[in-house]
């Protein structure tokens, strides 16, 4: 084993980022505001990386937290370690509220996203509505493109699989992560936006 952690240790000790902060892992919250920096970190490479409209990003792939200071490959492939690959569909407005429904259980959220907002009420655990960046509410009947995970792709408790078209493979999760990493400010801050808001209806 330790000829092979001497061969990847210049891999692991590349720095290819500096965060203010310590964003820490974990699903999305059940909190008034549920979503989580690194996660909206993530979702923001995905999206940058195909060039897609949304992103969605399931929170059991996040591993672990990312500590303050210098951020290095290593430090990435740890809260990325599955070689997922990334998968941009279309889905309609519609299809999209489906599919966010379908990630929300008596236990919680699962998704971290990008590229639009949305509240859910934990009343019913059911999506109240969803909001694009310029305010406006998506369009039922218009298509969109929705960059995910392969594995997400596949799990049938979603349905992206079964509900989207037009799929397009890209690279590997944990490159567009490196990447979009690079790309930001030395050092960066990512914080908790409201991307995920809940309310609660009176029965």
């Amino acid at each position: 084993m330790k000829k092979y952690e001497d061969l990847i240790a210049p891999i692991k000790a590349e720095i290819v980022g500096d965060s203010m902060a310590t964003l820490p892992k974990g699903y999305p919250s059940t909190d008034t505001f549920g979503d989580f920096a690194l996660g909206n970190l993530i979702a923001d490479g995905m999206k940058a990386s195909m060039n897609a409209g949304f992103a969605m990003m399931n929170g059991g792939g996040v591993r672990a937290q990312l500590d303050a200071g210098e951020v290095t490959f290593g430090d990435l492939f740890a809260i990325q370690p599955f070689g997922n690959v990334l998968n941009k569909v279309l889905l309609s407005g519609a299809y999209i509220e489906t599919v966010l429904n379908n990630q929300i259980t008596d236990k919680g959220l699962d998704f971290h996203i990008a590229g639009f907002k949305y509240t859910w009420d934990s009343a019913t655990n059911k999506v109240v509505d969803i909001v694009l960046p310029n305010g406006n509410k998506i369009d039922p009947n218009s298509e969109y493109s929705v960059v995910v995970n392969n594995y997400m792709y596949g799990n049938i408790k979603y349905g992206i699989g079964e509900l989207s078209t037009n799929l397009e493979v890209g690279p590997e999760d944990l490159q567009a992560t490196v990447d979009f990493v690079k790309s930001l400010p030395k050092p960066f801050v990512y914080e908790v936006e409201g991307r995920i808001q809940k309310v609660t209806t009176t029965p």
